[in-house]
């Protein structure tokens, strides 16, 4: 047994406390060593639950006091309450002469669950007061031609030279909480796509906004387009497949959602590349199109990527461009 582990611990501890342990898993080891020692022996009518031997008392306390030294003032701190001794109870305890550094108002996830929990990728700990905890992702996006970025005090910054250098413009996060406003020209519409391949080599038209939005990962893609005026026409173009209809929905932007767009493109290659599919097809009004009817019917799925490099597509795309099209720059 590691006496350094707190699960352990809050066993103990809440055995001198209580008087009585539950056999389970966890607290099997520390019984049979105790019940061999003759510091615990088990109830008669519970033959799961031990108790504490009164006149073993002091000799629970010194074992306890060998392998965990400090133990007596997890026993002060937790005499009187109205809870049982636990991990994140004797982590807290441990940790009260700890306060976050004044003034901070963002804080990573991990960051707080590694300083607050028992490690970074723990969810146990309530989000501290006053400060926001952010997942601190990226949104990748692919500009339109003539769409700036303009800060509190005027300054100005080219999205499109940004995306010559770098192929893509990339927004943190944090950035949608900074103070700054789209000058510049506004897309013809707002294109969101569910796969990164997709993403990157989609041919785009120079009017268009490309998002991507990973999934059911929308947070960030719904923020940016919060910043743009709600006219601009929004397409969402994903994997054919019940969860890649369904993730519209999810992408939400003051009651506002996108146009699922199903390119009949598809019809190309769904007998070449659509995918065996286990579970049902539910039933939802875009199932009208062809290839989403071809696809319930054989009980298959495509993935979203397999068109992209179709001439069909490129021509349907550039199709919908000219559709969507807007000459009204932005003032």
């Amino acid at each position: 047994m590691r006496w350094d582990d707190d699960k352990l611990r809050a066993l103990a501890l809440n055995l001198l406390l209580q008087g009585e342990i539950r056999r389970a898993v966890t607290s099997a080891p520390l019984i049979e060593h105790l019940d061999d020692l003759g510091i615990v022996i088990p109830i008669r009518e519970r033959k799961d639950i031990f108790q504490l031997v009164p006149v073993r008392l002091t000799d629970y306390r010194h074992y306890l006091a060998v392998r965990w030294p400090d133990y007596a003032i997890a026993e002060a701190h937790f005499t009187g309450l109205n809870e049982k001794a636990s991990a994140a109870g004797l982590r807290e305890l441990r940790r009260e002469h700890l306060d976050l550094p004044t003034g901070i108002k963002r804080l990573n996830r991990k960051t707080w669950s590694a300083f607050a929990g028992a490690h970074s990728k723990s969810r146990e700990t309530a989000t501290p007061t006053g400060v926001t905890l952010t997942t601190d992702d990226l949104l990748r996006a692919r500009v339109n031609d003539g769409l700036c970025l303009q800060g509190p005090s005027g300054e100005y910054f080219d999205l499109t030279l940004w995306q010559r250098l770098t192929t893509e413009v990339i927004l943190p996060e944090r950035a949608f909480d900074a103070e700054w406003q789209f000058i510049g020209t506004f897309p013809d519409f707002i294109l969101t796509v569910e796969n990164l391949g997709t993403f990157v080599d989609l041919p785009k038209p120079p009017g268009c906004l490309l998002l991507h939005s990973p999934g059911w990962n929308t947070a960030l893609a719904s923020r940016l387009i919060g910043c743009l005026p709600s006219e601009i026409p929004w397409v969402h173009f994903g994997d054919l497949d019940p969860n890649g209809i369904r993730i519209p929905e999810a992408l939400e932007v003051a009651e506002r959602h996108p146009v699922f767009w199903i390119p009949d493109a598809t019809a190309v290659v769904v007998d070449t590349h659509s995918l065996p599919f286990r579970a049902p097809w539910p039933d939802c009004t875009v199932l009208s199109h062809p290839t989403l009817l071809r696809l319930k019917e054989t009980q298959r799925w495509l993935e979203q990527e397999t068109i992209i490099l179709t001439p069909e597509f490129a021509v349907e795309l550039a199709e919908l461009s000219m559709k969507l099209h807007r000459v009204k720059p932005m003032e």
